[in-house]
């Protein structure tokens, strides 16, 4: 395992013994890039035994304006649909659509584009009887991680 990885959880052992719950998600974040650079990213918790109710959300890096811009497009996020029909698998979403493709949607054009957001890496995890966790990562340019084998830009 790379060691970047191994520093990384390590860092996340001492983050639940050292800060407050409430500057935990974003001290994840911060550590986190040091595994894979991005710009701002997405934290959401909530509840799927009622139909994917948000409870709680963490923006990295994004206005709240982000998030209200959102609801106008949230029916046209492919991104969303494919990681809530593949929980517990990261997607990105150049896997799902061509750039052209991509520039060519409403939500590109007054969405992602308005705020940064040009590509993406996103997981959810579901489960009935604990919830639903959600993490989006995005950057205006191709994200670059630390893991072995993966090529960078």
């Amino acid at each position: 395992m790379d060691s970047r990885v191994n520093q990384f959880l390590l860092e996340l052992g001492k983050l639940t013994r050292t800060v407050s719950a409430e500057k935990f998600k974003h001290s994840i974040f911060i550590e986190l890039q040091n595994l894979i650079r991005f710009d701002s990213g997405l934290w959401i918790e909530g509840r799927v035994d009622i139909g994917m109710s948000e409870h709680s959300r963490m923006l990295f890096n994004q206005p709240d304006a982000m998030m209200e811009n959102y609801t106008r497009y949230v029916a046209e996020d492919y991104l969303r649909s494919a990681a809530t029909n593949d929980a517990g698998i990261t997607i990105n979403h150049d896997d799902l659509l061509t750039r052209t493709e991509f520039y060519e949607l409403e939500l590109y054009k007054n969405h992602c584009k308005k705020y940064c957001m040009e590509h993406a890496l996103t997981t959810a995890v579901t489960d009935v009887k604990t919830g639903c966790f959600s993490f989006f990562l995005s950057t205006e340019v191709p994200m670059v991680t630390a893991f072995p084998n993966k090529a960078e830009p």
